[in-house]
């Protein structure tokens, strides 16, 4: 199992624990001093300082320069291959290469931890490749390697690096590609770690929480963890990335790419105990589970664990998940793990025996699911034992070998739901057939149903009709899809033109109707982009038009975007913005439009004025004719009096 000790304090190489007193308060210090160059071909370190700053006569190494820095300095280093390790002792420093290209500016640390930052604050790092390992680092029984050691530090800012082939030369040694302890917010984006293997327990990028105070506020962007490999069998853990212990809070990750882990026990995403954090558009794929040496073999894409809460997921793609044991898209366990949001979770390629889309066990509790699709599972939805209040909606859960959905002990709440086919899930036992829907899920039974099957204690009526985010055209034209840039659209329906009242009816024709949703689960005031996929194509000039009391017909045309005379609209909405009909910023936005076709001539004003426009408007041509005809005449009159 997991060793339950603070990995990080556990010594990385030089200095990282012992050897370096810090500044752990050295506040904000702006890059504005002195700028030193590095090469490694041209360069002597025997130069003084004032040659150094000077990029024809530069020291030879990154630590010579770190070692003579002063706060706020910059040390730009030329292309290059620099066997060294990067030992940080000032706050403020800028380390930079001088190309921005990390293929052509390597720091190898051979057999030690590669770059250090200890104790110190308002570090950047930007534009080299890390590489190293094979060496044996042994501390306090431990034997430890990572590609950059981050601890106490705050405002610090890494940017365009690749870590790679961080490989330990000895076993049992932890391995990671970046370790973070104790530090708040830093900043890491644009970074690739590779190729990194091992025979204990492995992270392509740790945070290690097990001592206070939390990693917390860091920001993680466009960030890929490639190619991990864990050697050694049995219950060893091996995770993309890891946030370990509850003092990991508030942190946000955007953009995260996780591929190609191989081991015994496989894990995309792994939280632990850890609260508040923030992923946004997360794909997890490629990972491989099998017996090495022993008999475990699990593969977890997304794990949440020992008491992880109040965590928000939204866009997460779970794909070709492989176990000769359990493979799971994500898992929900132990210690009371709760209160957790996704949305938007798409889920596929699972093998494994057995194998489970969503699987909830151990007291887990109110985390919900919300939009998506789960496929390919042996169970897509899995509630074991005593878990109450999770819940699944507007997800499609089509194509799973045993159930789509089952829950042996307590109620799953997964209504609204797209089971496959409009006929819903088929669910053989009970005595009250559905529809009508009841009170007591507990009776329903929909032996009719030609979708996945569903167990005893799964609420699944009312169910969709049609996939998520699908609706029918009130005219008969079609089927048209609706999705969003963020939150879940709800109560999607089609509203016939012959409805809304005719009083102030524009002159436009309006082909498909109209469309009603909400979008839910927003930020307040937040701005979202609607994409609609019609049956058929719009003209170039498509308008935008809504009905609503007491304003009445509005032209909303200023909010459509992709308007190009093909068969996609979008509509940008605001929370409490035009085209939310609620009229009030309070995280939902509440829609009921139609596209419109005008007829040919110039179309009438938009940007949400009430129709029909300003009278004025319309007679200023003929007010001007007029105006021409009766100057005209004027002049005629004068030139005849003239001759006269």
């Amino acid at each position: 199992m997991v060793c339950q000790v603070s990995l990080c304090n556990y010594g990385f190489g030089i200095g990282a624990i012992s050897g370096n007193s810090g500044h752990a308060n050295g506040g904000g210090v702006e890059a504005n001093g002195t700028t030193y160059y590095v090469n490694n071909s041209t360069g002597d370190d025997n130069r003084t300082d004032v040659e150094a700053e000077n990029s024809s006569t530069p020291w030879k190494t990154i630590s010579h320069a770190v070692t003579n820095a002063s706060a706020g300095d910059t040390i730009t280093v030329a292309a290059g291959t620099y066997y060294e390790t990067i030992d940080v002792t000032v706050d403020g420093l800028t380390i930079q290469s001088l190309s921005g290209n990390p293929s052509d500016t390597i720091i190898d640390g051979a057999d030690d931890t590669v770059i250090v930052i200890n104790h110190y604050n308002h570090v950047t790092i930007s534009g080299f490749t890390i590489t190293g390992g094979g060496g044996s680092i042994d501390y306090q029984g431990l034997n430890l390697i990572s590609g950059i050691f981050m601890r106490d530090a705050t405002g610090c800012h890494l940017s365009n690096l690749i870590i790679t082939d961080i490989t330990p030369g000895g076993t049992g040694q932890w391995t990671t590609g970046i370790c973070i302890s104790e530090s708040s917010s830093n900043t890491f984006e644009s970074i690739i770690i590779s190729n990194i293997s091992g025979s204990a327990e492995m992270a392509g990028l740790l945070l290690d929480g097990a001592v206070l105070p939390s990693n917390s506020n860091n920001s993680f962007t466009d960030i890929t963890i490639d190619t991990l490999t864990q050697e050694q069998g049995g219950a060893i853990q091996l995770s993309g990335l890891f946030l370990w212990d509850f003092p990991n809070d508030d942190n946000t990750f955007d953009n995260i790419k996780i591929t190609n882990l191989a081991g015994s026990w496989v894990e995309g995403l792994t939280i632990k105990g850890a609260y508040n954090n923030t992923f946004e558009s997360t794909e997890i794929s490629s990972l491989n589970s099998t017996y090495r040496g022993g008999d475990y073999s699990k593969a977890i894409a997304l794990s949440l664990r020992d008491g992880a809460h109040n965590n928000t997921f939204n866009a997460t793609t779970i794909s070709d998940i492989t176990a000769s044991g359990e493979a799971s898209g994500v898992r929900v366990y132990y210690g009371w793990t709760h209160d957790n949001s996704f949305t938007s979770t798409s889920i596929s390629g699972l093998t494994g025996t057995p194998s489970y889309g969503i699987y909830v066990r151990d007291f887990s509790e109110s985390n919900s699911f919300n939009g998506g699709s789960i496929s390919g599972a042996q169970r897509g939805v899995y509630i074991k034992g005593n878990c109450p209040s999770n819940s699944i909606h507007y997800t499609d859960i089509v194509g799973n070998a045993e159930y789509g959905a089952y829950s042996d002990t307590v109620t799953l709440d997964a209504t609204n739901n797209w089971w496959g086919d409009a006929s819903g899930p088929n669910d053989p036992t009970g005595t009250n057939e559905v529809p009508p829907c009841t009170t007591d899920p507990t009776t329903e039974k929909n032996a009719d149903g030609t979708g996945d099957k569903v167990s005893d204690n799964v609420d699944y009526c009312p169910w969709l009709i049609l996939p998520y985010g699908q609706v029918a055209t009130a005219t008969g034209a079609g089927i048209a899809s609706f999705s969003t840039s963020d939150g879940i659209i709800e109560d999607l329906t089609a509203v016939a033109e012959g409805t809304l009242p005719t009083a102030g009816k524009p002159d436009v024709a309006f082909p498909l109707g109209f469309f009603s949703f909400r979008i839910t689960g927003l930020a307040i005031g937040q701005t979202v982009v609607v994409t609609i996929t019609l049956p058929s194509a719009m003209p170039v000039g498509t308008q935008y038009w809504k009905y609503h009391e007491p304003e009445g017909w509005i032209n909303v045309t200023s909010l459509l975007g992709d308007n190009d005379g093909d068969n996609v609209l979008t509509l940008t909405l605001t929370d409490g913005g035009l085209g939310d009909d609620d009229g009030a910023a309070n995280g939902t936005i509440v829609d009921q439009g139609g596209p419109a076709i005008p007829p040919a001539g110039p179309p009438p004003a938009v940007g949400g004025t009430a129709y029909p426009p300003n009278k004025v408007v319309i007679l200023a041509p003929w007010i001007a004719l007029a105006a021409a005809i009766i100057a005209g005449a004027t002049i005629f009159l004068r030139r005849r009096r003239a001759q006269s």
